[in-house]
Order: structure tokens, then C-alpha cells, then sequence
């Protein structure tokens, strides 16, 4: 059920058709059910309610009524079809907005349905007229003149002379903003829907000064397209020949004609000749006419006949709103409400003429067959892209302006005689159908042949867009992948050197970070993969709980900067080891958690993991990225999960961001066979959820619940002001069998200490967050450490460690000091040191390191490094020499052919792009210089192109294998062992004829 406005307007076309139950309350703003008007409004959301001339409801704007009924769609927004309308009070009106311009209302939604306050200067005001020189009756069309600006404003009132004598004057005008002309839920204007005429207040009075303008002559006037008339308001003179209902008037001096549309209803008459005021507008087809019209009498006037046209001439298009005479046969006349139509023809040319209707309907002398020379007003109907109009229409004032010619024979008012009447005009109309139809066929023949032709130039500019994009990634991959390699693959040879374990975990990070920073080219790369369609997971079997460990670690980082708190809770039944992709899962997580962090300022960012269901083979994890930040608005919540879409503007320009994060999380989400979605609340943090399904191997133990049996029983404080840190802590150290008592405060913490050693039972072990109010974790740690009467083991957790932070601990005696989120392995490792149950020093990795085998071992290859990036030979040369290998340089393609031909090489790592010769040209000559020495040299590309086909291109260039930088230790060290156990079995190969041969490594790889 909907219990706000703002529900409603948040309801898309589909599910506001269902009819949703609303139950709502609200200020009416407007209320005329005559006029089909009722509008409503919430804080600043307002919304349209249906009502009919016989609604029972008797209501006024400022009531606060409840409303019950059902949603529906409508024109532009859903509305409320309502069951009961209560009044329960007056509430006033409310604030009005106020639009800083009319563009911004035209152009958005985000006025639509409020009360507002316009101001401007009253230019018109004219009678609501519809089609068919209908008007609606009591309803009046206002035109507003705000800086330049055109502003509508519809109003119902009985009598217009209150307002016309603000013409001119400055006014402030309330009412409610609502989209007045839409095609295909498309808006093109909006107008102000005003309840009653004390809602228009005139704040300043301007007088006309008639003689202060320019008089122009009417022939001048219209004197080369316009030319010779002012850009301002002007006078001219001439005979009104021509008054319609709609306060639009023919005036005629000699041979010009031209039509005034009046400023407000006035008194003008047929034949009378009149001053006027007002200024001259472009209308349709470029005709002219004068607008906010303004007229004085100045006495009988003498008005040229109207010219007697043919009515061929009338379908060119040539007399818009201009007075004609012209010929034609009556069809048979139909009366409507007011006005009487009937249908015309002569020769090739059809149209009808609007007539008043008398009481008894139409005329009676105008019979269906008759002949008439008619008097009147010409108006088309014009379609777009068209040179003639489609429809003509004449405005016939009175009957009198109807002349017959001639009667239809009394045989044709027989059935036989209309029958063939019938056929003649069928035939006739026929035949101009045919006529027109055959221009509409040339000129559509014509449409498509140019559209074809656009559409072959776009096609070409696609094609090249295209190609323009590939290149574009492609660069872009190997220009970021090259330094990447040297800083990922220094980082792999310092952390395989004896480091300290606060280094280590150091140069971890550092090369989370690395990575997280690669992440950024590789979301452009799957970005481009999901529109070919070519994103697919690789499983494999993993540590998931270590995996999500380290994969969090670079995120808490930035947490840490912003003194967030960063939790990562994992239920005790999830499985430690699964199958599945811990690339994408990670690529997942760190899109979600980098996104917690980036919108939250203060407060908390939780990860966590449950089990949604399981069986014996496979389980779906349900995954949550919960933060306390700025939330997402609930129209925003489907958009985000779009390519380049971020929650809104403002935060786009705060936090940046390219908006393909959620995108690739959303489609990974989906190949895992899962589903992703978000709740949220602006200011008060989201919560994204996703779920994924892994296999489980047969060996997995059924939880990672364990009992440590060296730490059953033992006593352990808790101390942690955040209570997700002290929940999770707590559950992690129960399950290793421990007894738990918990503090939210160093104070409590004291306390609690010191009553455990008056009962005889101290805690042997206190774990305590460093940043907490009022006395923090060091500060606690040194009263603790410095009395001797409160004997305990210390190990401080911190959210965000300071330079010199952890020597200041080592000085004060604390057993440990360990980053949150903290790893469990690394945290038990830590506990049991302290407790002496282990002589660990440093935790077990479990990203596994190339080893280096000794001399006696290993086979020492002969290796051969193209590469033109020093940073990269440095690099290379560094990793091959840890295993005693020997290594040469090339600087460019010609350097490496040059070196093949002087020495044999076990190994050649040839990077692709080279100055003077790429890698693929040296390996094809290579080829083929060995089809006359019957040697093969092994060769692999160890490049930064990463781009899809690109390992391929390298085996059809006649290579044996592949790598992608950042070249991984591992994966190197997995190469060499396989090229030394081939070289140690076959020292001497068979010459082989195969340019792309695969060595066992070229899987691995």
C-alpha cells in the first residue's frame, strides 16, 4: 500500500497499471472537477487525482484531505483513481515554488504537479480554444512574458474583464505546474493550472501609451517578408472583415491582409475600421500575424472584396487565415455541438467548411449535391516534412455567407440519385487520393533513398569507431600493464627477501594496491568483453576465507584513512575451500566495498558472508556490503546497476568514479548463478546484497567451526567500542573454544579486569581496539602493562595504524598489534604466541612462492630477454637470476634475431611491441631462417597486450607459449621448471617443422 505521494511518482508505467492500493494524505492545491482538475501535494511532491463533474466530493484548495483508492498510469506520471476523499482539516497552501526559469520546468519533471508562483508581465488573455474552432466554455488561456520567457497559465473563471484590465501589468500568478502538451510520454511544454482569479495578484499597473509607437501602414508592413516592422510594439490600421469566438480578427487596408489575435476579448465588429496595437510574430509557414492585440475604434470602414479563388489553388497552402470566396459541391452536412461541417469538392481538390449551427441543426437549403460559393476564413493542417497541407479547412462566420448556385436535380435527392451522387464524390475523392498518393509515394522513395545512403555513411563511421576502440584499448592495456609489471614484480622479489613481519605486511598491501590498480584497466577490458558477449569464469579450488581476507585488506586501507570502522564478519558455517572464480569474486567485492568506502564519511562499513543453501556438492553464499553513508534514492536504485551511472549528480562530481563497477558486478553476479540487489535509505547508509553459487570439493570439512585445543577454556576480554567489531571478535574466538567477556570502553575494560583478579580469575589475555573515546587502546595498554597486580597478555587491534604506532606498542610490552580487518589465521597465530602455545614467527602464506632451486638441483638455462622497457629487463633479469640462470639482453627486434643467429638460447622471452621489429616479425623470421638449420628455439611472448585474440595472434606468429604482464612469480617459475626438465631429457631436440609448437607451459600460462 502507498502511503506517500512520493511512492507514487517512484512507481514505473507497468506497476502503477496494476492498480496499487493507496492510502495517503495530503493539501488539495487545486480543485474544479467541471475541469476534470484535482491536484494534491506532500512536502514537495505533488500528484494528480481523477475527478468528473459529478464527483460527490465538495472540497477547496488548502483542505487536508485522506484519499483512498488505486494507482494508475497516466499522460506523464501515475495518478490516483480515488475510492473515498475525507476531509480532515484546513492546512493552508502550501510554500509556492518558484522556478528560477520556465526552461527548467519545460525540460524536467521536477516541478511537476507543485504549487508555484510565477511572475511576469500579462501579455494575453484569450478564451481556451480546441480543435475545430471550438473554445472551452469559461476557460481562459493566459500568457505570461517572464525575461524573454513564454509562460502559459490555464484558468476556469465565468467572466474575463477582471483580468484584461491587468494587460500590460506586472503579476504574480499561483497555481500548479502540469505538463500541458505530450506526445508518446513526451513532454513539449507545461502551463500553470490556476484555481480561481484571486490566485493572479497585479503588482504594478502599465499604462498603453498608444501614441508613444510607431504607426505603420499595413502594406508596408507586410512588405518584404516582414522587414519593414519593428522588432517592439507597433500601431498599424485596417477593416476587421473577418471575427471569430476566438478573438482572432481579419484586418485588410487595400491588397494586405493580416490576422490580430486579440490581448483580451473585445467588442470588434465586421466592417468597422480599427486602430491596433500590438507586436508582429512569425507564425506557421512563415506567415505573419499580430499578437497581444490591442483595438480602438475608429469608425465604418471600407473592406476590398474577398478574391474569388479556385479551389485547386486553396490546396497549395498559399491562403492561411486569409478571407476567400471559392466554388464547390456539398457532400451531406453533419451537425456537431456548435458548429455544422460540410464536406466539399471540386475537380481534384476536397476540403469542408465549419459553419454555425442553428437550432434545428444545419441549414436546411444546403442539400448534399449542391453547388455553393462560400465566404471565409482558409485554415490547413499541416503534417511535418510536407510542402502542401494535408487538410483545409473554411471558417464560414454566418449562413449569409453561403450563396447556392444551384440546387441538386429532384432525382437526386431518390436513393438511386444519392447513390450515384455517392459514387461521383467517391470517385472524385478517389481519384485525389490517387493523386496525393502518388506524390507520397515519390516523395517517401525519395526519404528512404537519402536515408539509405545515411545509413551506409553511419555504418562506415561505426566500422571505424569501432576499430578506433580497439586500438584505443589495446594502447591503453599495454601502456599500464608495462610499469605495472615493475612495480608487481619488485614487490614479488622483496616479499620472497627476509623482511620484518610489519614490513611484510607492508609490501602486501602495497601489492593489493598494485592490483586493485590493475583492476581499473581490467573493468574497461571486461566492459568491452560483456558488449561482445565474451565474459566467462575460470573456476578453480581456493581458500575462500583467505581470499576474502586479503582481498578486503587494500579496501581497509582506505577505511582506515577515513577512521571508519571496517568489519568483515563470516558465518562459522560457510566452507573454507570452494570452487569458483576468486578473480571475479574478488573483482565483486572490491567494486561493492571500495563503493561502501567512497560514500561514507563516518560510522561503519561491514562485509558479510552467510550461507543461503547447500547440498552435497555445491553451496550459494549470500554476500552483504553494508555502510552507514549517504544512501541511494529510491529512484535511483535501478539506474545504479547501468554502465556509467553512479547514485546522482552531486556525489558523481564529489567522488568520481566511471560508473562500470556495478555494471561488471551485476553480469559477474549473474554468471555465478546469482542474483544482486540493494536497500537503501538516503542518509542512513545501503546495504547491497548479492548471492553466488560455488562447488564444494569432496574433501571439505562440513564448517570452518574448529577447536583449538591448545586455547579451550582459556579466558579472554573483549574491548572494542564498536559493537560489529566486539560481536565478531567474540564469535571468532568462540569458536576456537574460548570464554568470552566483553567491554565497550577501556574504562569498563579496567573493571573488569580488576574484579577478575579480586575472584582469583584474571584474564590471561585481553584484545583491545586502539581508537576508542575518552582513553584509547595505548593509553589503556600502559595503565594495564604498569601495575603489577594486573597481570595479562595485551594484543591491540587497530582500524587505522599510525607511523611509529607499532614500536610505541613493542616499547610498552604488548604481545601484538594486528590491522583490522583482522585474518583469523593471522589472528590465532598472534593469541597463541602470546599465550606460549606456539614458537611461530611469522603466519603461513598462502599465496604459494616460486622457489629457487639450488645449483645441484636445477637445471642453470640459458635465456634470452627481448624487451625495450629497462625498468622491465631489470625486472626479468632479477626473477631469472634468483635461480642461477644465465641472461642476455636485447634492446630491440634487430638486437634479438641478431643474438639467435650468434648463440643458441634454451629459452627466448620475446615482448611484442619493439622499436625497429616487433616481437611477431623476429619470431617469423626466426621460423624461417630455422627451416634451413633444422633448429627450433623455444619461444615465448611475454607482453603487455592482454587484449582478446592477442594470445592467439602470438601462437599463429609461431610462438610457443604466452605470458601477460604483470608477469606473475609464479607462473615464471612454473615456465622454467618445465623448459629445464625438457632440456634435461632431451638435450639435443628433434629439429622440428612446427612453428607453434606447445610446451607444456603454454597450458599454464
Amino acid at each position: 500500500m502507498l502511503r506517500h505521494v512520493a511512492d507514487l511518482l517512484a512507481l514505473n508505467d507497468t506497476a502503477a497499471e496494476t492498480g496499487v492500493a493507496v492510502r495517503l494524505t495530503a493539501t488539495v492545491t487545486v480543485y474544479n472537477p467541471g475541469q476534470y482538475q484535482c491536484f494534491v501535494q506532500e512536502g514537495d511532491a505533488g500528484a494528480y487525482v481523477v475527478v468528473f463533474a459529478d464527483s460527490p466530493w465538495r472540497l477547496n484548495p488548502g483542505d487536508r484531505v485522506r484519499i483512498e483508492g488505486k494507482s494508475q498510469r497516466g499522460g506523464y506520471a501515475p495518478v490516483i483513481y480515488p475510492n473515498r476523499i475525507e476531509r480532515i482539516g484546513w492546512a493552508g497552501l502550501p510554500q509556492p515554488a518558484r522556478p528560477a526559469t520556465w526552461r527548467e520546468v519545460r525540460d524536467t519533471d521536477r516541478f511537476d504537479n507543485r504549487y508555484a508562483e510565477v511572475r511576469g508581465r500579462l501579455l494575453s488573455v484569450r478564451p481556451l480554444m480546441l480543435s475545430g474552432n471550438q473554445h472551452e466554455p469559461d476557460s481562459l488561456r493566459l500568457e505570461i512574458d517572464r525575461n524573454g520567457e513564454r509562460i502559459e497559465a490555464l484558468l476556469t473563471v465565468p467572466d474575463s474583464r477582471e483580468l484584461s484590465a491587468m494587460i500590460q501589468s506586472e503579476v504574480a500568478v499561483r497555481g500548479v505546474i502540469s505538463p500541458s502538451r505530450m506526445q508518446s510520454k513526451q513532454r513539449h511544454d507545461a502551463w500553470l493550472v490556476v484555481s480561481s482569479a484571486s490566485d493572479i495578484r497585479e503588482l504594478s499597473r502599465r499604462k498603453v501609451e498608444w501614441n508613444a509607437w510607431p504607426r505603420i501602414p499595413l502594406p508596408q508592413l507586410l512588405a518584404h517578408g516582414g522587414s519593414g516592422a519593428p522588432a517592439a510594439y507597433f500601431r498599424t490600421e485596417g477593416t476587421a472583415t473577418s471575427v471569430d469566438k476566438g478573438g482572432t480578427i481579419i484586418l485588410e487596408e487595400d491588397i494586405a491582409a493580416i490576422t490580430a489575435r486579440e490581448a483580451a476579448p473585445q467588442t470588434v465588429r465586421k466592417g468597422m475600421r480599427y486602430e491596433v496595437f500590438g507586436r508582429l510574430r512569425r507564425g506557421d509557414r512563415q506567415s505573419f500575424y499580430i499578437d497581444e492585440a490591442q483595438f480602438r475604434e475608429l469608425g465604418p470602414g471600407k473592406a476590398p472584396a474577398p478574391p474569388k479563388v479556385l479551389a485547386r489553388e486553396i490546396g497549395l497552402g498559399e491562403f492561411e487565415d486569409k478571407l476567400v470566396t471559392v466554388e464547390g459541391v456539398a457532400g451531406e452536412p453533419a451537425a456537431g455541438p456548435t458548429l455544422c461541417a460540410v464536406p466539399l469538392a471540386s475537380n481534384e481538390f476536397a476540403w469542408e467548411a465549419l459553419l454555425p449551427r442553428v437550432a434545428t441543426g444545419c441549414p436546411a437549403w444546403i442539400a448534399a449535391g449542391s453547388v455553393l460559393e462560400l465566404t471565409g476564413k482558409v485554415q490547413y493542417r499541416w503534417l511535418d516534412g510536407r510542402r502542401f497541407p494535408a487538410q483545409a479547412t473554411m471558417s464560414i462566420q454566418s449562413p449569409d455567407d453561403i450563396r447556392v448556385i444551384s440546387q441538386p436535380a429532384w432525382w437526386w435527392r431518390l436513393p438511386l440519385g444519392k447513390l450515384l451522387l455517392a459514387a461521383a464524390v467517391v470517385a472524385l475523392l478517389a481519384s485525389a487520393w490517387i493523386w496525393q498518393l502518388r506524390r507520397r509515394v515519390k516523395a517517401q522513395t525519395s526519404r528512404i533513398e537519402e536515408q539509405k545512403r545515411a545509413l551506409e555513411k553511419a555504418m562506415v563511421k561505426a566500422a571505424e569507431a569501432s576499430r578506433l576502440k580497439s586500438e584505443f584499448l589495446a594502447n591503453m592495456s599495454h601502456e599500464i600493464r608495462t610499469p605495472m609489471n615493475g612495480v608487481l614484480g619488485m614487490t614479488e622479489i622483496l616479499l620472497d627477501s627476509g623482511l620484518t613481519s610489519e614490513q611484510r605486511g607492508d609490501l602486501l598491501t602495497v601489492r593489493s594496491s598494485a592490483e586493485s590498480l590493475l583492476t581499473v584497466l581490467n573493468d574497461i577490458l571486461d566492459f568491452s568483453k560483456i558488449e561482445a558477449g565474451k565474459l566467462a569464469l575460470d573456476p578453480i579450488s581456493f581458500n575462500l576465507l583467505n581470499s576474502l581476507e586479503e582481498t578486503l585488506r587494500a579496501v581497509a586501507l582506505t577505511a582506515n584513512r577515513k577512521v571508519l570502522e571496517f568489519v568483515c564478519d563470516i558465518a562459522p558455517e560457510v566452507p573454507a575451500h570452494v570452487t569458483g572464480d576468486p578473480t571475479r569474486l574478488r573483482q565483486i567485492l572490491m567494486n561493492l566495498a571500495g563503493n561502501a568506502v567512497k560514500f561514507t564519511d563516518r560510522g561503519e562499513v561491514t562485509i558479510s558472508v552467510s550461507m543461503d543453501s547447500r547440498d552435497e556438492s555445491s553451496a550459494q553464499l549470500h554476500f552483504v556490503v553494508a555502510d552507514t553513508g549517504i544512501g541511494i534514492a529510491p529512484e535511483r536504485r535501478e539506474s545504479i546497476f547501468e554502465a556509467f551511472t553512479q547514485a546522482d549528480a552531486s556525489t558523481t562530481r564529489k567522488h568520481g568514479g566511471t560508473g562500470l563497477g556495478l555494471t561488471i558486478s551485476a553480469r559477474l553476479v549473474r554468471l555465478m548463478g546469482g542474483r544482486i540487489w540493494v536497500e537503501s535509505e538516503v542518509g542512513k547508509g545501503s546495504r547491497f546484497h548479492f548471492t553466488a553459487n560455488f562447488q564444494i570439493p569432496a574433501s571439505q570439512a562440513p564448517t570452518q567451526t574448529t577447536i583449538v585445543a591448545d586455547l579451550t577454556g582459556i579466558p579472554v576480554l573483549v574491548v572494542d567500542d564498536n559493537a560489529t567489531n566486539r560481536r565478531v571478535l567474540a564469535d571468532t574466538v568462540t569458536r576456537w573454544g574460548m570464554r568470552v567477556s566483553l567491554a565497550s570502553s577501556a574504562h569498563d575494560a579496567l573493571l573488569a579486569i580488576q574484579a577478575a583478579v579480586n575472584s582469583g580469575t584474571p584474564f590471561p589475555l585481553v584484545l583491545c581496539d586502539v581508537h576508542m573515546p575518552e582513553l584509547d587502546g595505548i593509553e589503556f595498554s600502559e595503565r594495564v602493562l604498569s601495575s603489577p597486580a594486573l597481570s595479562t597478555r595485551i594484543i591491540l587491534l587497530t582500524s587505522g595504524g599510525l607511523r611509529g604506532e607499532a614500536e610505541k606498542c613493542r616499547a610498552l610490552g604488548v604481545c601484538g598489534y594486528l590491522t583490522k580487518p583482522v585474518r583469523q589465521a593471522e589472528l590465532s597465530m598472534v593469541v597463541r604466541q602470546a599465550l606460549g602455545r606456539s614458537t611461530e614467527s611469522e603466519p603461513a602464506s598462502d599465496t604459494p612462492k616460486p622457489r629457487s632451486e639450488t645449483p645441484e638441483r636445477a637445471t642453470r638455462l640459458r635465456i634470452l630477454v627481448a624487451e625495450d622497457n629497462r625498468v622491465n629487463q631489470h625486472l626479468i633479469c632479477r626473477m631469472l637470476e634468483k635461480g642461477r640462470h644465465r641472461v642476455d639482453i636485447a634492446s630491440d627486434g634487430k638486437q634479438a634475431l641478431d643474438a639467435l643467429a650468434r648463440n643458441e638460447y634454451d629459452l627466448v622471452l620475446m615482448d611484442v611491441q619493439m622499436p625497429e621489429m616487433d616481437g611477431l616479425e623476429v619470431t617469423a623470421r626466426l621460423r624461417e631462417a630455422e627451416q634451413s638449420t633444422c633448429r627450433h628455439s623455444r619461444v615465448f611472448a611475454m607482453t603487455a597486450h592482454a587484449m582478446s585474440g592477442d594470445r592467439e595472434q602470438c601462437l599463429a606468429a609461431g610462438m610457443d607459449g604466452y605470458l601477460s604482464k604483470p608477469v606473475r612469480a609464479n607462473e615464471l617459475a612454473a615456465l622454467l621448471t618445465a623448459v629445464a626438465a625438457e632440456v634435461s631429457t632431451d638435450p639435443a631436440p628433434e629439429p622440428s617443422t612446427s612453428s607453434a609448437r606447445a610446451a607444456p607451459t603454454a597450458r599454464s600460462a
